[in-house]
């Protein structure tokens, strides 16, 4: 938001524009305050989540809520990097996708995958992959972002269509790019989880299988015991990487408590400038509405702390 300067002598404001700016404040919290409540909405079902595809599934949902999107479809890359899969999405077009498998450098997908850059298709950017494409008013309008894991990309997140049947913004993109940024973490912290609950159903399956074979009941002890020990030393270091992931996190959490509370001030000090210097030109609704406002931001400052002390706490 625009910070608004003081009224100078001969340059008042009219009662319409003070009345529009009390206006403006309040749809501003408003769209911050939602922001704020799907990350934190996010963090609490994300963080209690341990299987990979029911997070994916949360991204999905809680991607096209962010940017109020009409559909949203989780691309994620194979182990050997040369295919990606459509595994989630949310949305009735984005629902006949799910299982459809591409090579990994082929459509805009492919591209975000192989580059690991963002791309806005729609009024603001008029550009992708390596061709010119202007953006037309009644073109289908997408944004598409990497999921980045800590050493390599794990797949993307491609929101379809905004629900004003306007174009995504820039804006819409910085806060895509954030959600991924923290869904990315508890993505890799679920596939670390997802690796332990395999190596654990691997080894009792062969326990299981060697002890039918009494006859190597020396042999195979000596390899379970090697087994056990190097089971236990993959659980030691997925336990670091656990701790590093919840850091990570929090810092993440840190950094959106940052880029929340500059607009939020900046709404407060609008808010605080026009009882001040504005007062007896608004009328007594509007003082009510601006006092509102002022609340409400001191309120969103709470659950910003809460937030914080809960992510701190984890």
């Amino acid at each position: 938001m625009t910070n608004h300067q003081p009224s100078q002598p001969g340059n008042e404001l009219s009662s319409e524009e003070l009345e529009s700016r009390c206006a403006e404040c309040e749809r501003l919290l408003h769209l911050r305050e939602q922001e704020l409540n799907l990350l934190k909405l996010l963090s609490e079902k994300i963080l209690a989540e341990t299987e990979v595809r029911k997070i994916l599934d949360i991204v999905a949902t809680y991607a096209t809520e962010l940017v109020q999107g009409e559909n949203c479809i989780i691309p994620v890359l194979d182990a050997s990097r040369e295919f990606y899969t459509y595994v989630a999405g949310c949305g009735e077009q984005a629902q006949t996708m799910i299982g459809v498998q591409f090579d990994a450098d082929i459509g805009m997908c492919g591209w975000v995958l192989t580059h690991e850059i963002p791309i806005l298709f729609g009024e603001s950017r008029n550009w992708w992959q390596d061709e010119t494409i202007t953006w037309e008013v009644g073109d289908e309008t997408m944004i598409l972002v990497p999921l980045m894991g800590k050493n390599k990309i794990i797949g993307g997140i491609t929101v379809m269509g905004k629900r004003s049947d306007t174009s995504f913004t820039e804006r819409d993109m910085d806060l895509l790019i954030l959600f991924a940024n923290h869904a990315s973490i508890a993505i890799e912290k679920a596939q670390l989880f997802e690796e332990l609950k395999c190596s654990t159903i691997s080894l009792e399956q062969e326990l299981d299988c060697h002890k039918k074979t009494e006859t190597a009941a020396l042999q195979i002890q000596s390899e379970l015991k090697q087994e056990i020990a190097n089971l236990q030393a993959r659980l030691q270091e997925q336990a670091i990487q656990i701790k590093i992931a919840n850091r990570e996190f929090n810092d993440c959490l840190e950094t959106a408590n940052q880029d929340l509370r500059a607009p939020i001030n900046s709404i407060r000090t609008s808010a605080e400038e026009l009882l001040s210097e504005d007062k007896e030109k608004i009328s007594a609704q509007s003082i009510n509405r601006l006092n509102d406002i002022i609340t409400a931001i001191s309120n969103v400052g709470t659950a910003l702390d809460e937030l914080l002390d809960r992510s701190r706490n984890s």
